[in-house]
């Protein structure tokens, strides 16, 4: 590997480079130590060179806590927590799993979607994830502003609830569902046991007439 420094070229080997970046993150950290995009690329740095020590658990801890709905932190330490999640720490396992759900909540679509996805290769930090995706929707008041945001996450979240949270989500659903066009409806609910439950509560309703 080389390395231009103006008129001169440095040949670095691997090891050499690796150190040097990490100096240049540490550097750069240090300069703007609440600065979140920073922070989770460096995270994600010290994953793809295998290197799982106590600066990466503190770096994963300090990215979240500075940036919680940052795009990049979520972004880069939901696929490294995905891989981790079964190898680490508690106090890791608790952030992972925040970092999930900070993403499955996201209002931003892709966010939510790719949270979802990457869930979708961990059983144990899905199940975990759901159960709290479960109850942020039963206590949520369900504001106008967020109902299609809380219908996506019924439709993803149906088949890990119980029956009577079910039924708790099914009583919020009916407004939520009601208001929204038919083609958001086709979009966002893809469950066919959700969708089943909802259209028997849903009198007159086009997207349930379409569905029968």
């Amino acid at each position: 590997m080389y390395l231009n420094r103006g008129f001169s070229t440095l040949e670095l080997s691997k090891a050499e480079l690796e150190n040097l970046t990490k100096w240049h993150f540490r550097r750069a950290i240090e300069l703007r130590p609440r600065w979140p995009a920073t922070i989770a690329e460096f995270v994600f740095f010290k994953f793809r060179v295998g290197e799982f020590d106590e600066e990466f658990r503190e770096m994963y801890r300090r990215a979240l806590e500075v940036g919680p709905n940052n795009e990049i932190v979520l972004f880069n330490l939901s696929v490294v927590g995905v891989q981790r999640y079964s190898d680490s720490r508690e106090e890791v396992r608790e952030a992972i799993e925040t970092v999930l759900f900070n993403g499955l909540i996201s209002r931003e679509d892709g966010v939510m979607q790719r949270s979802a996805r990457l869930l979708g290769q961990n059983s144990l930090l899905r199940q975990v994830v759901a159960l709290q995706g479960i109850q942020y929707l039963i206590e949520s008041d369900w504001s106008y502003r967020d109902r299609r945001l809380y219908l996506w996450l019924a439709n993803w979240l149906w088949d890990f609830a119980t029956s009577e949270e079910q039924n708790h989500m099914v009583s919020k659903m009916m407004p939520a569902a009601n208001e929204q066009p038919m083609w958001v409806l086709r979009r966002l609910l893809r469950n066919q046991r959700l969708k089943s439950e909802l259209c028997m509560h849903l009198e007159g309703n086009a997207f349930c007439e379409t569905q029968s």
